[in-house]
């Protein structure tokens, strides 16, 4: 008897992979050519699970998509083809195939304008994912070819979000999404589905949205994430978590909207960039108010002096953040009929504890990657 209940335990443990999983972003071509190095990289701190983002890119005019690109070697950001395409799902192909049998893989996706300076937030970015813009829809450009790439021989547990912080799109076109959740469910039964917000700007700033119609998509979801960079209290660091799942909940309700308990919430992105209220990608935070007061502000570039984890009392700070954040999401604390089980850190810059992303090496926490990992 005690033999069967210690193999239900370990069954349980298995199932699925709950926890924290690192992530490899993939903005460019020449990060789609570094895939399989990066995923390596993030195999050694986890490898029961691994999340992949793929971000692709769109030309707009006030808001609205007008063509898709990708941006190639060439720094050049090239019109969507049937070659551009087909050479992404075969290099994508080739990264999902190192992540071992039995393991779980996450799949998200962002869109990101081209005029630098000048860019749409993709949260704001309006587009049907079933319309063609300039002879390809986002769904033929992002989400078929990706599914293609996937191995069916393989054992993985897959979990697709369509989108990753893009409400605008979400909001203006929740029926169209309702149609391509449908159809992959049907498809691909063994695979889970799902969309992931913004944690506090959800429908992306659009109005006269029909809300019924959100709730159906919310309905037809196997998951719904949320960036978990709110604000909060240094000194609270235990119910951090918590009040994050809170908070996101609260502003679904008013907003008329709910979760059923079969939807399973997720922190899609997750971090501390060590970064402060200015927010300009170059100042670190100088004490951990001023980090938590900002968790999605980080440095994208490393200067001689402005590492925030060089700081001892905010290295330490970001060590615990992690440790409660593992514990929190292995606790199985249920928050309004939801537990999170799952969470997806940002590895790039100052966020990139795993030093995953190139020229984030510095900013790692080589052993706190491996605590997260264990189970």
């Amino acid at each position: 008897m005690k033999r069967v209940i210690f193999i239900l335990i370990l069954m349980k443990k298995f199932s699925f992979a709950q926890g924290i999983s690192p992530s490899v972003l993939m903005f460019h071509e020449w990060d789609l050519n570094d895939c399989e190095a990066r995923t390596q990289k993030a195999l050694e701190y986890n490898k029961e699970s691994i999340h992949f983002l793929l971000a692709g890119q769109f030309r707009a005019y006030n808001k609205r998509v007008e063509s898709y690109c990708f941006n190639t070697e060439d720094a050049k950001c090239t019109s969507v083809s049937e070659k551009l395409i087909k050479s992404i799902k075969n290099k994508m192909h080739q990264c999902f195939n190192l992540v071992p049998d039995g393991a779980e893989i996450n799949i998200s996706f962002h869109l990101n304008d081209t005029k630098g300076d000048q860019s749409v937030w993709r949260n704001e970015i309006v587009f049907d994912p079933l319309e063609k813009y300039n002879g390809f829809s986002y769904e033929e450009f992002l989400i078929k070819p990706i599914l293609l790439a996937l191995d069916p021989q393989k054992k993985h547990a897959v979990r697709l979000s369509l989108q990753g912080e893009m409400g605008a799109t979400i909001f203006s076109y929740p029926l169209s999404y309702l149609e391509i959740i449908k159809k992959l469910q049907m498809t691909y039964s063994n695979y889970k589905f799902g969309i992931s917000t913004n944690y506090n700007k959800l429908s992306g700033g659009v109005k006269g949205y029909n809300i019924d119609n959100i709730q159906k998509l919310i309905n037809s979801l196997d998951f719904l994430g949320f960036s978990a960079y709110r604000p909060f209290n240094p000194l609270e660091l235990k119910n951090v978590f918590s009040k994050h799942v809170e908070n996101y909940l609260k502003r679904l309700k008013a907003l008329s909207l709910i979760v059923p308990g079969k939807v399973e919430l997720l922190f899609s992105e997750i971090g501390l960039g060590g970064g402060n209220w200015i927010n300009d990608g170059k100042t670190p935070g100088t004490n951990i108010e001023e980090v938590s007061g900002a968790p999605y502000a980080g440095i994208y570039v490393e200067g001689m002096d402005n590492n925030p984890w060089e700081n001892e009392e905010l290295f330490f700070f970001r060590r615990k953040f992690f440790l409660f954040l593992k514990s929190f999401l292995n606790s199985e604390i249920k928050i309004k009929n939801h537990e999170v089980r799952r969470a997806f850190i940002w590895n790039a810059s100052s966020w990139d504890i795993h030093g995953i992303y190139p020229g984030s090496e510095n900013f790692k926490d080589h052993y706190l990657g491996l605590k997260l990992g264990s189970f």
